[in-house]
């Protein structure tokens, strides 16, 4: 049996095709991907589709926020780069009412959970110079800041 990975308000959950649709309607929010590295714009549903199938070595996680006793979908964590020594992970809160609560915090914090327990040592994340929110939730997680090339500073953390 998988492990459970949960706070008391937070969990992550390993995505399904079925939260394709909700994840492409986070990801074409224009506060959504003008941080993106590869996204330009609103993405396709052929393309985010194709993307998903065609994925490897990367894990992706729906987060799962509980309020007023129900659990709901807010986000996503992804793990990419998991042939590597250094797999890297991002995060996007889709609900953009929940920003400034923790739960991006929280979460990203049960996706390093993951990594641990997958016997990786060191994680990095690739952040966008103007988005200070990113910038906060992984120094609240012990990132520390190592490059910075172009609009892109690279942040690393043991494990």
């Amino acid at each position: 049996m998988a492990k459970n990975y949960q706070l008391e308000n937070i969990k992550i959950v390993e995505m399904l095709e079925s939260d394709l649709e909700l994840l492409l309607s986070w990801r074409s929010h224009p506060d959504a991907y003008i941080f993106f590295k590869s996204q330009k714009g609103p993405l396709r549903w052929s393309e985010h589709f194709n993307f998903w199938h065609n994925r490897k070595n990367r894990v992706d996680f729906i987060i799962f926020f509980k309020e007023s006793k129900r659990w709901r979908k807010v986000g996503s964590i992804n793990l990419s780069r998991l042939e590597t020594e250094l797999p890297e992970i991002g995060i996007i809160i889709g609900e953009m009412t929940l920003h400034g609560n923790g739960i991006g915090t929280k979460a990203l914090s049960l996706g390093l959970e993951w990594l641990k327990d997958a016997g990786y040592k060191k994680a990095l994340a690739v952040i966008n110079t103007k988005n200070e929110a990113s910038k906060k939730i992984f120094s609240k997680n012990g990132f520390e800041k190592k490059h910075k090339i172009d609009v892109w500073e690279e942040y690393t953390k043991n494990l």
